[in-house]
């Protein structure tokens, strides 16, 4: 099941999984991998062999040093709950890995692709834990979609095939 995303990251299918603080394990990252889909590690673990992507929470001031080297160890690092910034991006991308930043806006989304990100993750306040937007995954998916022409993950209270289905049909990737 192809698209920008899978293309980009190396997945065969469009999933990926949210990085969790307590409960987001290797070895749930592990199983995502071995399901086909993108694993994704907090940022004091180490990433599951395969296609796994770590995760920082910006207000927890990721240092640009720790960020490379968490580049140079996985296939994607990704940023939520702050403002992006290229700095952080440049040193994904010197490390040798795709940047993203989980979104809660087409403005964010905007910012993010401006600061440098490969892909974007578009969080609906369905999801659970740490919410940065305002709005809906069904309001907030088109506007995102419509601001940037990187690939796009939906996020937030997805919970079934049929549901993953109708976000591709509406153009997340």
């Amino acid at each position: 099941m192809a698209t920008r995303f899978t293309d980009l990251v190396g997945c065969r299918l469009p999933i990926q999984l949210a990085a969790m603080g307590g409960v987001g394990t290797i070895e749930l990252a592990a199983a995502v991998i071995a399901a086909g889909g993108l694993g994704m590690v907090n940022r004091s673990t180490e990433p599951a062999p395969g296609a796994c992507g770590k995760n920082f929470l910006v207000p927890f001031d990721p240092g640009i040093d720790e960020v490379r080297a968490a580049a140079g160890r996985t296939h994607v690092v990704e940023f939520f709950y702050g403002e992006p910034d290229a700095r952080l991006v440049d040193a994904v991308h010197s490390g040798g890995a795709l940047a993203a930043w989980q979104v809660g806006s087409a403005e964010e989304a905007s910012a993010a692709v401006e600061a440098g990100c490969d892909f974007v993750v578009a969080q609906g306040i369905e999801a659970g834990g740490h919410v940065r937007g305002t709005m809906a995954l069904d309001e907030l998916l088109p506007r995102v979609l419509a601001a940037v022409l990187v690939p796009v993950v939906a996020a937030g209270g997805i919970a079934t095939a049929e549901r993953v289905a109708e976000l591709l049909g509406k153009g997340a990737d």
